[in-house]
């Protein structure tokens, strides 16, 4: 019975160029054996076609924006989620309070990176760079607490800290659970893998591995921890 496995893509797929060539070998021979392999990233669309024109990644379906867009593999949106405008519009209001503690605020849109908010805008995502850890969760914090029905990560991308808003419906586990309805699959034969703070729920609700560069709060939701994709692909016996 052939397999899916969803896979993060920064800090898990892709670390350094060498390993993302040797992974996209390993999944190339996953997939010949019959398989599936989702890429199921915090990254938006423009940004992800930007990586794959450098280096290109099969997939068989592609998970964005946190699991705000599902596409199949030529890039057809199959399933959209947008924030609100009420939420965006709470989110700009609460964050004037920490306006000195972050920079480059974006609207992520189903194809862009906006600097600036318009009622017309279809958005998925909300981001913020933060330099400061305690600074960046006590902002999340404050986000959390407006009580408008967001989910808030933050993410540390070595150079600082991501703080990620989406609607609470969205993460990346609903949208397994949303592409396992939509295309008849499975569940328990999905694999999951990631090494982020917003790969928690996807790891939790499935069969989940952990990289073992993952940051300590997913080492409480899954044992099984792998060095690399080749040891996940060769401990579920996919290659």
């Amino acid at each position: 019975m052939k397999k899916v496995l969803f896979s993060d893509y920064d800090g898990t797929f892709y670390r350094n160029e060498l390993e993302l060539r040797q992974n996209i070998e390993h999944v190339n021979k996953m997939r010949e054996n019959g398989n599936l392999f989702v890429i199921t990233t915090g990254r938006s669309f423009q940004s992800f076609k930007n990586v794959q024109a450098k280096n290109y990644a099969p997939f068989d379906y592609l998970i964005l924006c946190g699991g705000a867009l599902i596409l199949d593999k030529d890039l057809n949106i199959l399933k959209k989620s947008l924030m609100t405008s009420f939420q965006i519009t709470s989110i700009i209001n609460e964050l004037t309070k920490f306006r000195a503690f972050y920079q480059d605020l974006t609207f992520v849109t189903l194809e862009t990176r906006e600097l600036m908010y318009e009622s017309s805008q279809e958005i998925t995502k909300i981001t913020m760079n933060c330099q400061d850890r305690e600074k960046a969760y006590e902002i999340s914090e404050a986000l959390q607490n407006l009580l408008i029905g967001i989910n808030v990560y933050v993410i540390d991308i070595g150079k600082g800290y991501l703080v990620e808003m989406v609607d609470h419906r969205i993460n990346k586990s609903k949208a397994i659970s949303h592409l396992i309805e939509m295309k008849n699959l499975n569940e328990y034969e999905v694999i999951t893998v990631g090494d982020s703070a917003n790969d928690l729920e996807m790891i939790r609700d499935f069969n989940g591995y952990i990289m073992d560069n993952a940051v300590s709060e997913l080492k409480t939701y899954s044992n099984k921890v792998v060095k690399d994709i080749h040891h996940l692909l060769t401990t579920e016996d996919l290659i």
